[in-house]
């Protein structure tokens, strides 16, 4: 269930990153508006929801609020990398590059939270790299500034999966599902509060339409946000973030079908061979998760 529920949040977030490009290339250079009126949307959302998932078992906040404020901070401002990211080349092309991310994972885990690997699992995070690179190998590497971006999104989205891991078993409610609910709306409520101010300042009233149109990425993330909670209420980090990096392989295949549709202001068709290629990258990523599973 834990990866039926992570492949589940890959499909979502590849998604939201074709909704995010669309965007983009309607309103040039926006990159910041998404970012803030999207999380203010989800923030009023999970506002709404809050009393309803609501315990009384829950812990003291303070018993917890160092995991909620690190996996909020850390998660908006990978958010706002990979954004910045997106305006320089095709989300087809990054998002495999989130795989990375498990090498962070890995070293973090180790280095901080006296994690240890066999070496199937190591070989499987070295598979699900080598599958990442492959995937986005097309013979012309990104723009510098968009590896930098993503680089640096993923070490603070890695941070931010390792304290959604510690927030979910703070709260340690009878139900996983509520409290994997519950971290979700508390940590949206936060984004969405660090988003207000920059809204207050920003904000013009030509940008109502840019409000509607940040809808549909809002609306898909943050399913996309509820399936990850529940992957890493059930399984580790660095699983979920393995089976988190089918999210390339998905996107190829979303990429590929709008392409194929005649959208290619979104995504440009690619030949076969990159096409079979990918596809090899696939079982490769698929092999990682059994090996890592199985180790």
């Amino acid at each position: 269930m834990g990866i039926a529920l992570g492949l589940l949040a890959a499909f979502f977030q590849s998604l939201s990153y074709l909704c995010s490009r669309h965007f983009l290339k309607k309103h040039q250079g926006e990159s910041l508006k998404l970012l803030v009126l999207s999380h203010i949307a989800m923030g009023i959302a999970s506002f709404i929801i809050l009393p309803f998932l609501w315990d009384s078992s829950a812990p003291e906040f303070s018993v917890y609020v160092f995991p909620l404020i690190c996996c909020s901070l850390f998660y908006f401002v990978g958010q706002t990398l990979f954004v910045l990211a997106l305006k320089q080349t095709e989300a087809s092309r990054l998002s495999p590059l989130l795989g990375l991310k498990v090498c962070f994972i890995a070293f973090i885990s180790i280095s901080f939270l006296d994690a240890s690997y066999s070496p199937l699992q190591w070989i499987a995070v070295a598979a699900t790299v080598s599958a990442g690179v492959l995937l986005n190998w097309s013979g012309k590497p990104p723009p510098l500034k968009s590896l930098v971006f993503i680089l640096g999104a993923c070490l603070c989205y890695s941070i931010s999966d390792i304290n959604i891991k510690l927030l979910v078993n703070t709260l340690n409610l009878d139900s996983m599902y509520q409290g994997t609910l519950l971290s979700v709306c508390m940590t949206y409520c936060l984004c969405g509060a660090l988003s207000a101010p920059v809204w207050a300042f920003t904000f013009k009233k030509s940008d109502a339409r840019l409000a509607v149109d940040a809808l549909p990425f809002a609306g898909v993330w943050y399913l996309s946000m509820f399936a990850l909670f529940s992957c890493f209420g059930m399984i580790s980090v660095l699983l979920g973030n393995i089976v988190q990096s089918t999210r390339g392989i998905i996107s190829i295949l979303v990429a590929f079908a709008v392409a194929a549709m005649g959208y290619e202001h979104l995504e440009r068709k690619i030949p076969g061979s990159l096409f079979a290629r990918r596809i090899f990258a696939a079982v490769l990523m698929l092999a990682a998760i059994i090996l890592f599973s199985y180790g």
